[in-house]
């Protein structure tokens, strides 16, 4: 198999992996603040903790793309993969709605595994095919986000809500080792 095209499936399911681990908590995240003791404005928590890793990475992307161009986008993959992996782990831990606030931006500002491996895709293929395989990344970011309330939704539903967020955590794991 050619090098592009290796380097092509192993970010589409990395990108997968951590596409689906940023929007498992979406269909539990409110039962979760009731569960660590958030009785008031769950609404407001909601958003503001789904919004908050969102804003907080639209803000970073620059800064790691810049990053990412003077030391190589592989290194700011890894160092993103294991990012996640350890803000989920933590997340499964909080006890408190701050705690979980300064993680979800935390998460947005330390993270940046899909736009890292979307860049390495566009500058590693052939220009003939960069087409192909950027739309082919999208299937990946795409689909994991599609898949990843269902997959947090059953895990929270199954096992509990600290278990979904550990999960997540070792997804984003899985899919670094893969990178590597």
């Amino acid at each position: 198999m050619e090098s592009w095209k290796k380097n092509l499936w192993v970010l589409w399911f990395g990108s997968l992996i951590v596409s689906s681990s940023f929007s498992m908590v979406v269909p539990f995240l409110p039962l979760f603040l009731i569960e660590i003791g958030v009785t008031q404005n769950i609404e407001m928590w909601s958003g503001l903790l789904f919004s908050a890793a969102f804003f907080a990475g639209a803000l970073s992307s620059p800064f790691w793309g810049s990053v990412g161009d003077k030391y190589g986008r592989k290194p700011m993959i890894i160092r993103a993969g294991f990012v996640l992996c350890i803000i989920y782990l933590l997340t499964a831990f909080v006890t408190h709605p701050v705690q979980l606030l300064i993680l979800r931006i935390l998460q947005g500002l330390l993270s940046g595994f899909i736009p890292g491996a979307i860049a390495i895709v566009g500058t590693n293929t052939p220009e003939k095919r960069v087409g192909y395989a950027l739309s082919t990344m999208s299937t990946a970011t795409a689909t994991g986000s599609i898949m990843g309330p269902l997959l947090g939704g059953v895990l929270s539903k199954v096992f509990d809500n600290r278990l979904a967020f550990g999960s997540a955590g070792v997804l984003c794991f899985l899919a670094t080792l893969l990178v590597i």
